[in-house]
């Protein structure tokens, strides 16, 4: 999933090349600021009342809102079904003309920043093949162009458990991605046909999702690589 979203980004990036793309950036920045000014005149105009009631509102509503734009999950540890598991059948409506404006004006070194991600992931990488061999996982063909997460499979849950216990230790943060799988954790949302998928449960079994960042060091690569080389018994 994540290799596939760096694919289009990059196709989106290339789409824009270096004769035309300057005037056209120009464009949509300028079509982005006017956007912005118009809503900002709209809150403007609006009674007092209105706004205090537009930035208040209900907490309850507000939560519901929130969770519903990310995909219907839950956030709230008081419900009585965990954190990640959908709640509700929402959609991915995160972003705002704000984000926009962001990501036009972020355009001019996209590939830079592409760049970084990919030679990141790849160190990364390396250094985990060093200390831990063919004891790790990984998903077949080549490295995302622009990849922005960092999961491997170590081979069991007790592992992936151990991981997890020993990086939380020294303050190294990692995460489960893609899980619970969908017909595991949607009872809420309705009823659920399920056909037999023993791969994604295998998968969903060991999976883990390790640090990665534009500015990841090589000294930290080799602490994540060092805890990791332990969960697995190297």
């Amino acid at each position: 999933m994540a290799a596939a979203h760096g694919h289009q980004r990059l196709r989106i990036g290339q789409g824009i090349g270096p004769a035309g793309g300057t005037a056209r950036r120009e464009r949509e920045e300028h079509g982005v600021r006017e956007v912005l000014h118009r809503q900002q005149r709209a809150r403007r105009r609006q009674p007092a009342q209105w706004q205090r009631q537009r930035q208040t509102g209900q907490p309850d509503q507000r939560r519901m809102i929130k969770e519903l734009s990310n995909f219907g999950i839950n956030l709230s540890p008081d419900k009585d079904h965990p954190v990640g598991h959908l709640s509700y059948a929402g959609t991915n409506a995160k972003l705002s003309e704000y984000h926009a404006a962001v990501g036009l004006a972020s355009l001019n070194s996209w590939q830079a920043q592409a760049n970084r991600r990919h030679e990141v992931f790849v160190q990364l990488r390396e250094t985990l093949q060093q200390s831990c061999g063919d004891a790790l996982t990984w998903q077949q063909g080549p490295a995302p162009a622009a990849p922005t997460t960092f999961s491997v499979r170590v081979g069991s849950s007790l592992r992936r458990q151990q991981l997890e216990q020993s990086c939380a230790v020294s303050n190294i943060s990692t995460r489960r991605w893609y899980q619970p799988l969908l017909h595991q954790h949607a009872a809420k949302v309705g009823p659920i046909v399920h056909l037999p998928t023993p791969t994604a449960e295998a998968v969903s079994d060991d999976l883990i999702g390790l640090p990665f960042f534009p500015t990841l060091t090589k000294v930290q690569m080799a602490e994540i690589s060092r805890h990791v080389a332990k969960a697995v018994g190297i």
